[in-house]
Order: C-alpha cells, then structure tokens, then sequence
C-alpha cells in the first residue's frame, strides 16, 4: 500500500513490482489494521481502477520533451473515478450476492 492521497509515482511503483505486488491500494491495509486491532472480522473487496506505469520517465532535460509526454499513461484522476462509477453497478451486485450467501 501507498499512504496516498496521490498516485503512486514511477519509480514507487517500480519498487513496489520488485517486492512481487501486482496491485496497490490507498486505504485498505489501514482500514483492516484498525478494524483487527478493535477485534473486527474483515473481508476486503477492492476495485482496480488503473494500472500503473512502469515505463521510464521522459528526460526534462531533452528539448523535444512536452509535459504531454512526462504524464503520458500516468492515473488521471477524472479516469480513475470513471472507472470506479463504471463497475459500481457490477460491485453493487457482487455484494448483493455474497450478502444473499450470508442470509
């Protein structure tokens, strides 16, 4: 996990495929911390919502370099909320059958 509230950079996540994850996330280990730590069972679902790049930057320093370029593929939040509104309907029904296995 990254602490957030921004995206992880590409060289956090370079790091963090190093260590062998395949997925970052922002809240949830913190949430399990303390619902565990107040004796709360948990059952995490999370949402990807981007990938992350792990292309090398572009150089600043190189003339035909644009700030186009230096953010290319990188998360735009707009995007990623996108994503999130986009699968909250498919989410919405995951949960409904789980809590329906449950009853």
């Amino acid at each position: 996990m990254v602490s957030g509230p921004s995206y992880e950079t590409r060289a956090e996540a370079n790091m963090i495929r190093s260590f062998g994850a395949d997925v970052v996330g922002m809240s949830t280990v913190p949430e399990v911390i303390v619902a565990r730590h107040c004796g709360i069972e948990v059952l995490c679902i999370s949402l990807v919502t981007n990938m992350v790049v792990l292309d090398p930057t572009p150089s600043g320093q190189d003339e035909t370099t644009s700030t186009k370029d230096m953010t290319a593929g990188m998360a735009n939040h707009e995007e990623v909320l996108e994503a999130g509104r986009d699968a909250a309907i498919d989410m919405q029904g995951l949960i409904g059958v789980f809590v329906d296995l449950l009853a």
